[in-house]
């Protein structure tokens, strides 16, 4: 799976999460696989997951700083 392909999935796996979320953590995995200067024809897979694994990873963390946050302002 290629960078392009790696992202579009991942897209559509965190269309729950609000959208500044999301747009944060394709920004960040965009920059993130650049810099790792892979090939177009590379598997990102090898490197990061599969898109699942590392939306499930995603959405953990974001809902724990919510969550965080949510303490705070009680």
């Amino acid at each position: 799976m290629n960078k392009e392909q790696f992202l579009r999935e991942l897209n559509g796996k965190l269309k729950y999460l609000p959208e500044a979320d999301r747009n944060d953590a394709i920004r960040f995995y965009d920059e993130y696989i650049s810099e790792m200067e892979l090939s177009d024809e590379e598997d990102v897979t090898t490197k990061l997951g599969t898109p699942k694994e590392v939306a499930s990873d995603i959405i953990s963390q974001c809902t724990q700083r919510h969550i965080d946050n949510e303490t705070e302002h009680s």
